[in-house]
This record gives structure tokens, C-alpha cells and sequence, in this order.
């Protein structure tokens, strides 16, 4: 049977030293691997062998509380590698980010399974410490009529990539309007595909950072990270929020280390509506309805519009929050992040952008009028102005037109005197 520590091992080996693991591995992996293990004995943490991970981790065994252990462990330690900046190159980097999303999506199912687990044996007089029967079983069918729709997730949100890859993820970038006077928050979004021995339906990363100029959030970073869901009008991203207490731009080993027990405290419900219709129209820039958290943890409601990136396979590369950016920003200063963004990602060396961005970023005019033409496409799209009231625009007056749909909803107005909230 196939290893998944080794595979891991592998990754993680091919990032360090830029060859395969093979059967000559490079000593100085060993060593940096028994010096992890020493410190975690130094700070009183329990350590794991690695016989004893390679076969709690073989392939055709089940989500345990063993094989949990041994993905900590092995996620601590991709951590420490970055921490102590063992690899330097950033293509190998890329390669570690990409093992961490692994790690890291597993250990939101082992703690699905755990959950379960202590809800199921629970013993009668006994108040179970897992999650509610009732929950459970709800979620379930919830996802069971999701997965009788006969809409192909891979053919909607991942376009241009290879449907072979199991592994394949495809990014996003999604705006909306803030709670900011109408500046728009630019967040990254990262679709993932099922994982036959981890998770059997598609899941979500999404990364919120505030803005760095005046008047902005910049101390708040934030993510939501669920599950992609399939009913008869429309695909629903349902997932939980979380806030981290850590700089991502200027400290993001603090930000990594902080992450595991934020993700254990989430604050409020993640929710995105994408309509196929609307999908289907223009599959690479496309609208949907968000109901999340802004930066104070009040709810909001906005339109949002997604630009489709690219997948992994069709990029050739992986994208990260750290490449994007997420921020806050003017509507103003948007066609010329919306350069810088494509600027980076074209030096990584990327082979194709999506569909909708491929012809705009080759065409001649795109440093010039294109990220401007884009830029208005996606201002218009999440304009928060009600459908009713725009096709009877002619009726108010010019003045009031300026101020409507600028501001994502909140359950609350905004109070005189009062910082503003994204």
C-alpha cells in the first residue's frame, strides 16, 4: 500500500534540496528532522516516530485520531522549515505552501471525525464533548442532496484546468464593496477538489487581510474556510470565519503559529450564493451574494464579483494570499492593483491565465485601457443598488444615484462618530 507520509516526506525533501527523496534522500533532511524532534521534546511536546507515522498515514486506512497525530506532527513541521527558513528559493516555497493546504485541510477532517466520534460513544449520563447527533445528521443531508445535483463542480470552478488532477485548485480573486465609505475590499479565494481519503466533497479557503492605508483595518486578518455545496439554482460556499491575531504581511511564521487555535474560535458563518445562470454567462468574472463578517464581527451582506485567475494546472503555478494581496482599497486604485496582480503572477512564469483574463492580459492594450476596462466591469457588479431601483434610475435624482449600493449591508447603520468598520 501507498505511504502518505512518504509522499509528504517527499514533497517536503524536493523543496528543501531540489531533488526527489529517492533512495539516496540527502542527510542534512534527517538531521533537520531529529533537530525538530528535539526541540519538541525541549518544550515538553510529544513527539511521534517516524516508523510510527509512516504507518498510521498508509493509504487505505480511515480518518483515526492516530493518523490526526501524525498529520500535526508532520504540519508542525513543515511550519518549523518555513520558520527557520531552510528553503529559500520561491518555486521550492510554492511547493511547501501547497503541502501545508494538504496538511492543514486534513486536519479540519480529522477534527470532523473526532467530533463525530465522541458524539457517537458517548455513553448514556454522560454529556458527549463531540458534536450533536442532530448536527451531524442534518449536514449529512444536507450534502447528500448536494451530491445528487448534476452540475460538474470541475467544470464550473475549475475551467482550463486538468480534470485528471485530483489535487488541482483554482483560484480567485473576490470583491465587494466595505463598510468603509464604498471602498472595496479585495479578498482571495482558493477552490479545492475532493480528496477520496480525506474529504469527499469540495472545500474552500478564504483570505481577508484590511487595507494598509489610513483609515483602513490593516491590523485584521481573517479567513473563512468550508465547503462548496450544489442545489438547484445555485452553488453555496458554507463555511465558518475565523480572525487571527498576527500581521500576515510582516510576520507570517507568528501568523502560522497563531492560525491552528484561531481556527478553533470561529466568530460567525461564511456564506457565498454563486447563480449557474450567471456562472454560465461569463464563466471567468461572474457575481454572486455574500452574507459574512466585516472587521468589527457585525454581519454583512453585498454582491461580490469573482475573477477567475486560474487553476494550478493551467497557471502552472500556485498563487498564495502573500502573492495577491488582499487589501482594502479605493474604487479608484483598482485597475492598478488589478496590473500589479498580473505583473506578479506573469513573472512566476505562469503558462495561462482563466478565460475571461487570458485574452484581456495578452492583448496590446491591456497596460493601457484593459485593467481600466476590467476594473469598470467589476465596480458595476457589485454595485449593491437594488435591481428595482436601477431600472428606475431615471426617477432619482442625480446626486442620490452617487451614494446608492456604495457600502456592503449591515444589520446595523453605522454610528455617528464611530470608527468605520470594513
Amino acid at each position: 500500500m501507498a505511504v502518505l507520509a512518504d509522499e509528504v516526506f517527499g514533497l517536503i525533501h524536493q523543496a528543501q534540496f531540489g531533488e526527489h527523496l529517492g533512495k539516496s534522500p540527502n542527510p542534512q533532511f534527517f538531521n533537520d528532522l531529529s533537530t525538530y524532534q528535539k526541540a519538541l521534546v525541549r518544550e515538553g511536546t510529544p513527539t511521534i516516530s517516524i516508523p510510527a507515522i509512516r504507518s498510521w498515514l498508509r493509504r487505505d486506512r480511515r480518518v483515526t485520531p492516530k493518523r490526526a497525530e501524525a498529520m500535526y506532527f508532520l504540519h508542525g513541521y513543515v511550519q518549523w522549515v518555513v520558520s527557520r527558513k531552510l528553503v529559500r528559493d520561491r518555486k521550492r516555497k510554492e511547493v511547501l505552501v501547497s503541502v501545508q493546504r494538504f496538511l492543514t485541510r486534513y486536519d479540519r477532517a480529522a477534527s470532523f471525525a473526532r467530533q463525530a466520534h465522541g458524539a457517537a460513544s458517548a455513553t448514556i449520563g454522560q454529556k458527549s464533548k463531540g458534536a450533536d447527533p442532530a448536527v451531524i445528521g442534518t449536514v449529512q443531508r444536507i450534502l447528500s442532496v448536494s451530491e445528487q445535483n448534476p452540475h460538474a463542480i470541475t467544470n464550473d470552478l475549475f475551467r482550463d484546468g486538468d480534470s485528471g488532477d485530483q489535487t488541482d485548485l483554482s483560484f480567485f480573486l473576490m470583491y465587494r464593496h466595505s463598510t468603509n465609505h464604498g471602498s472595496i475590499l479585495k479578498s482571495f479565494l482558493v477552490c479545492q477538489k475532493p480528496d477520496p481519503k480525506l474529504l469527499n466533497h469540495y472545500g474552500f479557503n478564504h483570505f481577508i487581510w484590511g487595507g494598509e492605508g489610513k483609515g483602513f483595518a490593516s491590523h485584521i486578518y481573517r479567513e473563512c474556510e468550508g465547503i462548496i455545496l450544489k442545489f438547484d439554482k445555485a452553488y453555496y460556499f458554507f463555511g465558518y470565519n475565523f480572525a487571527v491575531s498576527a500581521n500576515k504581511r510582516r510576520n507570517p511564521t507568528e501568523y502560522e503559529r497563531l492560525r491552528a487555535p484561531s481556527r478553533e474560535q470561529p466568530n460567525g458563518i461564511g456564506m457565498l450564493a454563486i447563480e449557474y445562470d450567471d456562472l454560465n454567462l461569463r464563466p471567468g468574472l461572474f457575481g454572486g451574494v455574500t452574507m459574512t463578517l466585516a472587521a468589527a464581527q457585525q454581519p454583512v451582506v453585498a454582491r461580490v464579483a469573482l475573477l477567475h485567475l486560474g487553476t494550478r494546472s493551467g497557471l502552472g503555478v500556485t498563487l498564495s494570499d502573500h502573492l495577491v494581496e488582499p487589501t482594502e482599497l479605493y474604487p479608484r486604485q483598482l485597475a492598478d492593483d488589478l496590473w500589479k496582480v498580473v505583473d506578479k503572477i506573469k513573472k512566476l512564469g505562469c503558462k495561462r491565465f482563466g478565460s475571461h483574463l487570458y485574452p484581456l492580459v495578452t492583448a496590446k492594450e491591456w497596460g493601457k485601457r484593459g485593467a481600466s476596462n476590467l476594473a469598470h466591469e467589476i465596480l458595476g457588479m457589485i454595485d449593491n443598488t437594488p435591481a428595482w431601483e436601477s431600472k428606475n434610475a431615471r426617477n432619482i435624482s442625480h446626486s442620490d444615484r452617487k451614494l446608492r449600493g456604495r457600502g456592503a449591508i449591515e444589520t446595523f447603520g453605522l454610528i455617528e462618530g464611530s470608527r468605520p468598520r470594513e
